[in-house]
């Protein structure tokens, strides 16, 4: 199970599927191969370790999926390569200068010519619905993957009511506060030893401190100097070690040797199984883990889940 980074959606209705609904949904909407002349599908898988027609894994109140995203790879050096040609060429015949809609249309066919022969790169990303925290949790890294991921699920199924996690305090705002203060963050997260600040200005400007105490007089001439802090290391529970941006997103998630060996409690004979033992582990983290984070950074705007239209 590789879910070293998460990005979380709140529903902002009620779930209104059950695990069988959705399975079907999936299945009908299944991935299919990339034909000739497409250059992006994405399209539902079953998730690793399951039957050939289970597309959904219920674990502990959660229903994971996964998506597998297939495109085709076109190197943008060699399109505009032969645009330029083509538009010499052009321009030589004609005698007369090539506009910037004609070389449009000239990379768009170059590209639709390129596609049968170009190289296809696959990829899974894999997320789960939690209904007990009314979460989409997401195993990416990249809010663009994220978001594909949301808009197939909610092409799918119909409708997908959700909102991107909102916070009532800015979380670079929140961070820097955190830092800048010198305080202990709570009972259960400490600060970790590397962090990023960057100008809120738009500058440019960005620090990245790496094996550092936090609260060092270094780091507080940085904020300062009118830096925040956008991107920070994390222990929870002195167990997980992970970092958290200014977006929310939670990236290299890593366990430590006491929830390893919880995990490895199920039964490794049993490859289903065991793979449960150790998403089970994952989720109750996940869990506990964000919903401190939220707590330590100010608390979550549910308001904004009310007003938003997701759904549409």
């Amino acid at each position: 199970m590789n879910m070293n980074n998460v990005i979380i959606f709140r529903f902002t209705k009620d779930i209104e599927f059950d695990e069988h609904t959705l399975a079907k949904k999936l299945q009908e909407n299944a991935a299919k191969p990339l034909g000739p002349q497409e250059m992006r599908r994405s399209g539902w898988v079953v998730p690793e370790l399951m039957a050939d027609n289970e597309f959904v894994r219920v674990v502990d109140g959660c229903f994971q999926i996964a998506l597998r995203t297939e495109e085709k790879i076109i190197p943008g050096a060699v399109v505009k390569e032969m645009v330029a040609e083509r538009a010499e060429e052009l321009e030589r015949e004609q005698d007369r200068r090539v506009r910037s809609k004609e070389r449009a249309e000239i990379k768009e066919q170059v590209i639709l010519e390129m596609l049968p022969r170009a190289f296809t790169k696959s990829s899974v990303s894999l997320a789960y619905i939690d209904t007990v925290s009314k979460s989409l949790i997401v195993g990416e890294g990249s809010a663009k993957k994220a978001e594909n991921l949301a808009s197939t699920l909610r092409s799918a199924i119909g409708s997908l009511p959700i909102a991107p996690l909102s916070m009532k305090m800015n979380p670079a705002y929140a961070m820097t506060s955190l830092v800048d203060l010198k305080k202990d963050f709570d009972h259960k997260l400490a600060p970790g030893s590397n962090l990023v600040l960057t100008d809120p200005s738009g500058s440019g400007t960005k620090i990245t401190c790496s094996g550092v105490d936090v609260h060092s007089d270094e780091i507080r001439k940085h904020i300062d100097a009118s830096l925040q802090v956008t991107t920070m290391d994390f222990v929870w529970d002195e167990n997980v070690s992970f970092s958290a941006n200014d977006e929310m997103q939670l990236k290299k998630i890593r366990f430590g040797e006491n929830l390893m060996d919880q995990a490895d409690a199920g039964d490794i004979d049993d490859p289903a199984g065991y793979y449960d033992a150790m998403f089970s582990v994952f989720l109750g983290v996940v869990r506990d883990l964000s919903s401190d984070l939220i707590s330590l950074m100010g608390g979550e705007n549910t308001d904004a889940y009310i007003e938003s239209d997701e759904d549409e």
